[in-house]
């Protein structure tokens, strides 16, 4: 009987050293796809990346994309405007990354969105956890695209596909009435609580 305890013994950690080093062996052998741009999910290429940089300076030293104005046909040339990296995108992209760091909260938004996604748009996903909200210009951004003055004010504008209604926000400040569209019922609730008709 004794025996027998100890072959059973032996062969439990015989198994459980052949199926480590089986693990081992299976990660070195997929160890090119460490580099993060084969992650297919988005909470673990985040969790990856915020890994690998963990020692980088943030989002101040980072390069803003610029275009070259030369290379545009002659029709659109006098409409461009080159964005910058100003003080309000600084930080919304500082913003970002702390979010983006907080583990708990992005497993927390994983499993609802792999839970949810089935059933629900990834939008109104994005609505009832109150993330998603658009960046898509500063308000000083917004101004020099359309060239107008910080006072500047219009009757009306209609915002379609609105989301939570931050890009909105930033627009309606020169517009007397405003009124968004949204098809995601989270969306629309958030910008019910703005005030948006």
């Amino acid at each position: 009987m004794r025996m027998l305890r100890r072959a059973n013994k032996e062969l439990r950690t015989l198994i459980f050293v052949a199926w480590l080093l089986g693990y081992v062996a299976f990660l070195l052998s997929i160890r090119r796809m460490w580099t993060g741009k084969h992650i297919r999910s988005p909470l673990v290429r985040s969790l990856f990346m915020s890994m690998v940089t963990e020692n980088d300076t943030g989002t101040a030293d980072q390069e803003v994309g610029m275009c070259c104005p030369d290379l545009l046909g002659e029709s659109v040339r006098p409409l461009f405007v080159q964005s910058h990296l100003d003080s309000d995108t600084k930080a919304f992209l500082k913003r970002s990354q702390e979010k983006s760091s907080w583990l708990f909260t992005q497993l927390y938004h994983s499993l609802v969105s792999t839970v949810l996604g089935p059933m629900v748009s990834r939008t109104s996903i994005n609505g009832f956890l109150g993330r998603g909200s658009m960046f898509v210009f500063s308000a000083d951004q917004f101004q020099r695209l359309l060239r107008i003055v910080p006072d500047w004010t219009a009757e009306r504008l209609l915002d379609l596909g609105a989301g939570d209604g931050g890009v909105t926000e930033v627009m309606g400040v020169h517009f007397q009435q405003v009124y968004a569209t949204e098809v995601s019922p989270p969306m629309k609730w958030h910008l019910q609580r703005r005030n948006f008709t």
